[in-house]
């Protein structure tokens, strides 16, 4: 019973602490440098889910917000190209190198 009870105290301060560190639309406006104004609605959050959200910057690039930090979500990224245009293969994985894409 007692380890119940420590159970549901660590996940609800779990739950606490991860909805304290969801990033604000300021800041996200200070991540990017930029800012939406009257005739320019460039940044938005497009979910909020209390212990993380998404943000949208333009019509295209999405991230990832938790902790007071963004991360580019992975449809965002691009594969590593050597200097001929063929893509850099991880030998771990077998698979492309992905890449975020130059900042704007």
């Amino acid at each position: 019973m007692n380890s119940k009870k420590w159970s549901i105290r660590i996940g609800l301060i779990t739950a606490i602490v991860l909805m304290i560190t969801n990033p604000s639309m300021k800041q996200f406006e200070d991540f990017t440098g930029q800012k939406n104004t009257a005739d320019r609605f460039y940044l938005r959050r497009s979910s909020n889910w209390l212990i993380f959200s998404i943000y949208k910057l333009g019509d295209s690039t999405s991230y990832f917000a938790i902790f007071n930090n963004f991360y580019l979500t992975e449809e965002n990224l691009s594969p590593l190209l050597y200097d001929d245009g063929t893509p850099v293969i991880d030998k771990a994985t077998g698979k492309p190198k992905m890449q975020s894409p130059p900042p704007r």
